[in-house]
């Protein structure tokens, strides 16, 4: 019992952590960041997803720094730990900071691939949202902040995503309309619509 309630209170120290060197970061405080990042890293231990969001900050803290190669061996690891998750957090956001890593290196296929699979990850992501009926539009938002490459290629990420999204709405709305004019067709029927049902 004390075991999984230290693993509790390490999970939530290694979250305001991150959230607290996030916004250090933010305000160029480098050495305060790298602190509670190194703290968050230490403490994440077991719990793999939150393990990789701090790898992912850290491969920020060092792009910041102006350490593109120790910013992707972060932005790796995080990668193979998210592979290995059943649920993890937003793991297009990964590629797409690995994409735009490599991209600064000067290595355009590889960052090619990551963008590939960022593209992928969030067309599962926004095809669940939208079967809950609760689209999540920060996807969208956060693929136009992250990616910094070159102008031709921002276009082309920014119209397939646009387009994608566009007939996975247009699909959701035809079975949406089906469902309703079945329904108003039941009511019509003289038997009040109980008709047999089938599964």
């Amino acid at each position: 019992m004390e075991s999984g309630e230290a693993g509790r209170c390490a999970k939530q120290v290694a979250d305001v952590s991150n959230s607290l060197a996030m916004q250090y970061l933010q305000q160029d405080s480098f050495a305060a960041a790298l602190l509670l990042l190194k703290k968050a890293e230490a403490l994440a231990g077991r719990h793999k997803a939150l393990l990789a969001i701090t790898l992912n900050n850290l491969a920020c803290y060092y792009r910041r720094r102006a350490q593109p190669k120790e910013a992707l061996r972060y932005l790796l690891r995080a990668l193979e730990i998210e592979s290995k998750c059943r649920e993890p957090h937003k793991p297009a956001d990964t590629h797409l900071n690995a994409c735009a890593v490599q991209s600064q290196l000067g290595r355009h296929q590889q960052a090619m691939q990551h963008c590939k699979a960022a593209l992928q990850l969030l067309q599962l992501e926004l095809g669940r949202e939208i079967c809950r009926g609760t689209l999540n539009l920060t996807l969208t938002l956060t693929l136009t902040l992250t990616l910094t490459l070159t102008l031709t290629l921002t276009l082309t990420l920014t119209l397939t995503l646009t387009l994608t999204l566009t007939l996975t709405l247009t699909r959701h709305a035809h079975r949406r309309g089906l469902a309703q004019r079945q329904l108003r067709s039941a009511a019509a029927r003289p038997d009040g619509g109980a008709g047999d049902r089938r599964p």
